[in-house]
């Protein structure tokens, strides 16, 4: 449905060109809006001269700002910036309130004005692309104003090329020079930037290329690129610019300028001056192409091209079981609240009482959870203990249709309004039992260092990246990994914990369904391609927060089949899901980010062929101006070293798993490989997803296993093993080594010292594999201490601790084989999603991705959990 939209403008290219890309997609710009220096003691009146260099307003050129009321043909509205920075955090917390003005305030206020001339605008535009101080501000003030937020740009140097471009450096500038843009430099804050590119087109490939040379020096190291693609941009304030004309039909007139002698300010940093301005007519018959980039990024472009050339069904090997019973689970024996040192998990909380509504179930539910989490603060002795340390939550609905009326509540009731950085969340509806139509689980950290100050990502902004979160829930809440050793020492309080915290941390993600990002429609294709879109959102967002591993398993949540289609045919068509699900997940971690495939390290000539043009034309577009400027010490040296197409966060990290080292842990069982690890692989057959979709993609991330800092560095194992004949057992061992400061990691050889310093955190699934006419389940891990057995086999000295725990149960399994399962403590403690079946697949580390091994056996299980353990000595 077209916008109205409210275009937020600084006179800069990001505003401009972001504008745009609103006409591109269907909408509609009907005012722009401006805030501009309010000079002290003028009455308001515009200060001709000054610039704020706010982290939130460009402000310089902001007198030529009239013009573009002509230039756009829209009317546009203005507001002194009365309001100074009073949070300097990333995040926005409008619940936070202070006596004076913070200036983001100034924009609601001005877009309150607007609202007032025009209240047909539903949504406001912004040019953020990389600054989520800018872009959360401005989500703030649109989301308090009921107006949906719009920033086209968002993550723009993270996103594949148009099709009619190679990837490049300079992509955001390559594709305004395409659409005709004209956009200045007016102000230089970087010595990389040369003085005599002021006023010079930044659009222009020249002026790209100089850019590169100059600021590439400031990048030096492997893994920078990213960072150097947006300081080209100008996204850490290296330079700004002004518009000046760009494409029909948004702009119908262009604005020509006098360029005056530039002055130096204080600090080096250099601005244009005006003489005369003036808008002049153009020809708008012709409009100009604005390019959008591609959906897939490249590694999911192979992946759904090696799905188009895999025939249908190939390579299927499922079993399946007989039974079709698909009753509800029970409530017996479902103990909700389970604890670890620093983690609280309550989990299946549900309010069925008779008479009650869906909505006032949920509204029951957290008013119970309020009461037991003061309770707990009591008992533990903690200072504050309330719904905000909530990091993440699964919300599971008898029936989607009620999704609307619940999520009402559920944005009311548990995060508090203008709290930035809400938990993530997974919402599915599934077959509850009768009078239950809503059941919560929460994953709680007690850190209060952290709850203070929370690390997320919640963009609520529409953009050609990922699908926004309107609602109240992050795409991801990051916290971190303590030590179980650490994290076990009762008598910490915060401030100490907040010392010996891990870099590795733990991002808890939200679900993702295959919306397209610039619409939030659903993707009206193929199922394959939308698990192929619905997978990329999910890895977009583990690429934004660091995401080295995902960490315990991938869930393909499948919606339930129940519409005009036969029995026999739904079986058919969830199966083929089934698989299809199964091959993506496997294939996105076989084909690297630049759609290379990683098994037999082959590069298809097509690839090769597009490497080798990227190549030469980056080498043109450099070289005649580097090659003139190379005694000035930004030449052709610094040139030689930069590196196309190494930008993005690499997922999965390969290296993980290559340890230099020849000893192993003393008392965990764990494989070596230099391989890379496919996570397990879990298809839950459910009621209904959000919005009707047929696939939502969960997991959970590993951040910060690569880095090594202080006292604290940790090796990586993966683990695969059977557990009798009933289970199997698969994830990752992080085994956390003390070091003392200056020692290096790799001379500690002895295994006496790993033993001395036990101390994992361990990731795992756990695939309950008995078949339907075995009640005893022989050898099923039933117990902590099982686990434990099972782990460390005879080291009684080990302590064990289940910190996370979800589980999906198959509701088609007997009705004694699920009893049996309802019991065991692993299962009570967990986040349980009961399913109409449940199917697994594992890869064995050590065997590699090789494309020999595309035939997947994907197996029918009784019940499948994912676990985060914390194991350690005494």
């Amino acid at each position: 449905m077209p916008l109205n939209v409210i275009g937020l403008i600084s006179g800069g290219k990001d505003s401009l060109f972001s504008l745009a890309h609103c006409i591109k997609n269907g909408h509609n710009v009907v005012a722009l809006g401006n805030l501009y220096p309010h000079k002290e003691g003028d009455a308001g009146g515009i200060d001709e001269g000054s610039d704020l260099n706010s982290f939130m307003y460009q402000t310089v050129g902001h007198t030529i700002i009239p013009l573009y009321a002509k230039a756009l043909g829209v009317p546009l509205y203005r507001r002194a910036i009365i309001g100074t920075v009073r949070q300097t955090g990333r995040y926005y917390d409008t619940s936070n309130t202070t006596t004076a003005p913070d200036e983001t305030e100034d924009m609601y206020l001005l877009i309150q004005d607007v609202l007032k001339h025009h209240p047909e605008a539903n949504a406001v535009n912004a040019g953020a692309i990389l600054s989520t101080y800018q872009r959360s501000r401005v989500e703030s003030v649109a989301i308090r104003l009921g107006l949906t937020p719009l920033a086209y740009l968002w993550q723009y140097p993270a996103l594949p090329a148009p099709d009619s471009r190679q990837d490049s450096l300079t992509g955001l500038l390559d594709d305004m020079s395409a659409a005709q843009c004209d956009a200045r430099i007016i102000k230089i804050a970087s010595g990389g930037i040369r003085n005599n590119l002021l006023s010079t087109d930044v659009a222009a490939p020249t002026v790209g290329a100089r850019l590169v040379s100059g600021l590439a020096p400031f990048f030096p190291d492997a893994g920078q690129e990213f960072s150097l693609r947006g300081a080209v941009l100008g996204e850490g304030g290296e330079y700004e610019t002004l518009a000046l004309d760009g494409p029909s039909p948004l702009w119908k007139k262009r604005i020509e300028v006098e360029f005056l002698d530039p002055f130096e300010a204080e600090g080096g940093t250099t601005y244009a001056t005006f003489g005369k301005t003036v808008a002049l007519d153009k020809d708008e018959s012709k409009h100009t192409i604005v390019p959008i980039p591609h959906l897939l990024d490249k590694r999911f472009a192979a992946v759904q091209a090696r799905l188009h050339n895999t025939s249908q069904g190939s390579g299927i090997n499922v079993s399946k079981n007989v039974t079709t019973s698909t009753a509800s689970l029970s409530d017996a024996g479902l103990s909700p609240f389970h604890f670890s040192s620093h983690t609280l998990q309550l989990s299946k909380l549900t309010f069925p009482e008779p008479g009650l509504t869906p909505a006032q179930q949920l509204e029951r539910i957290i008013d119970t959870t309020t009461l037991v989490l003061n309770n707990y603060r009591q008992n533990l002795n903690l200072s504050s203990l309330t719904l905000r340390n909530i990091v993440s939550t699964t919300l599971l609905l008898r029936s989607i249709d009620n999704f609307t009326t619940i999520n009402q509540i559920y944005a009311a009731k548990l995060w508090p309004q203008g709290l930035p950085n809400p938990p993530s969340r997974v919402t599915i509806a599934a077959p509850l039992p009768e009078g239950t139509h809503v059941s919560l689980s929460l994953i709680i950290d007690l850190n209060e260092f952290e709850a203070e100050s929370r690390k997320g990502l919640h963009v609520q902004s529409q953009s050609y990246w990922a699908p926004a979160n309107i609602g109240p829930y992050s795409q991801a809440i990051s916290t971190p990994v303590l030590s179980p050793q650490e994290g076990a020492v009762d008598d910490q309080d915060g401030a100490d914990r907040a010392k010996i915290r891990s870099l590795i941390e733990v991002v808890h993600m939200a679900g993702q369904i295959p919306l397209v990002p610039a619409s939030m429609a659903m993707l009206d294709r193929s199922f394959s391609e939308q698990a192929v879109l619905a997978l990329q959102h999910l890895w977009r967002v583990g690429q934004e927060r660091s995401v080295e591993s995902w960490a315990g398993a991938g869930v393909a949540y499948l919606a339930h089949i129940d519409n005009n289609v036969t029995p026999v045919d739904k079986d058919a068509v969830m199966l083929d899901r089934v698989h299809k699900a199964a091959r993506v997940w496997k294939l996105a971690h076989q084909i690297d980010e630049k759609g290379v495939n990683c098994g037999n390290h082959a590069i298809s000539d097509q690839l090769a062929a597009e490497a080798d043009v990227a190549d030469e034309d980056e080498d043109e577009a450099v070289d005649i101006w580097d090659l003139q400027q190379q005694n000035r010490g930004f030449g052709a040296s610094a040139i030689v070293n930069i590196t196309v197409g190494e930008h993005l966060h690499v997922l999965p990290n390969r290296d993980l798993f290559k340890h230099r080292r020849a000893t192993l842990p003393g008392n965990i069982k764990v494989t070596t490989t230099d391989h890379a690890i496919i996570p397990p692989f879990i298809a839950a057959e459910v009621s209904g997803l959000p919005r009707n979709a047929p696939i939502e993609w969960w997991s959970t991330g590993i951040a910060g296993l690569a880095k090594h800092a202080g006292k604290q560095w940790c090796r990586t194992w993966p683990l695969s093993q059977d557990v009798g004949t009933a289970a199997s057992l698969s994830g990752i061992a992080i085994e956390h080594i003390g070091q003392e400061a200056g020692e290096d990691e790799h001379d500690m050889e002895s295994p006496a010292h790993s033993r001395d310093q036990s101390s994992f955190t361990l990731f795992v699934t756990l695939t309950m594999k008995m078949k339907v006419e075995d009640p005893e389940m022989n050898g099923l891990l039933k117990t902590v201490d099982d686990l434990k057995t099972t782990l460390f086999e005879e080291d009684a000295s080990m302590t064990c601790e289940i910190v996370t725990a979800h589980s999906f149960v198959n509701l088609s399994c007997s009705p004694d084989s699920r009893a049996l399962l309802e019991k065991t403590q692993l299962v009570q403690r967990a986040t349980l999603v009961p399913c109409y079946h449940v199917w697994t697949s594992r890869q064995t580390p050590g065997s590699g991705a090789s494309e020999e091994q595309d035939e997947d056996t994907i197996e029918e299980v009784a019940a499948a959990l994912i676990l985060r353990i914390d194991a350690y000595s005494q």
